[in-house]
C-alpha cells in the first residue's frame, strides 16, 4: 500500500514540475545570470522555476523510486504516468482554463479504471 501512496505524491509532484517547465525561460534565467541581476524581482521571476524544476525533478524521482522497489516498475510507472496526466489536465482546466468536455471526462476515467485495475491485481 505505501508504494501507491508514493505513486500518488510523485504523480502530484510531477505536476509541480510540469508547471515549473512551463514556467521556465532559460533566455531569462541566462540574462540575469549574465548581468549578475540574481537579486531582483527579474531574478526571482527568472530563478524560481529553474529552482523548482530542479528540486520538484529530483523530490519525484527519489520518490518514484521508492515505489519501484515494492511493486513492478511496469505497473508502478504506468500507474505514475496515467495520475499524472490526469492530474495535469486538472490543472489545465481549472488553473489554465482548458476547454473540459464530456469526452476528456470519459477517456480520463478509463485511464482511472485502468490504473485501479492495475492497483487491484497488485499484490502490495
Amino acid at each position: 500500500m505505501k508504494a501507491w501512496i508514493y505513486i500518488v505524491i510523485a504523480a502530484v509532484i510531477e505536476v509541480f514540475w510540469a508547471l515549473s517547465l512551463k514556467k521556465l525561460s532559460m533566455p531569462k534565467v541566462i540574462a540575469v545570470v549574465t548581468n549578475w541581476n540574481i537579486i531582483s524581482k527579474d531574478g526571482y521571476e527568472a530563478l524560481f522555476p529553474l529552482i523548482g524544476y530542479i528540486v520538484f525533478g529530483l523530490v519525484n524521482g527519489y520518490i518514484i523510486g521508492l515505489a519501484f522497489k515494492e511493486i513492478p516498475i511496469s505497473i508502478a510507472f504506468g500507474a505514475w504516468t496515467g495520475l499524472t496526466l490526469v492530474f495535469n489536465f486538472i490543472v489545465d482546466a481549472t488553473y489554465f482554463k482548458e476547454q473540459f468536455s464530456v469526452w476528456h471526462f470519459l477517456y480520463l476515467s478509463l485511464i482511472l479504471i485502468g490504473i485501479f485495475g492495475l492497483k487491484s491485481i497488485t499484490a502490495k
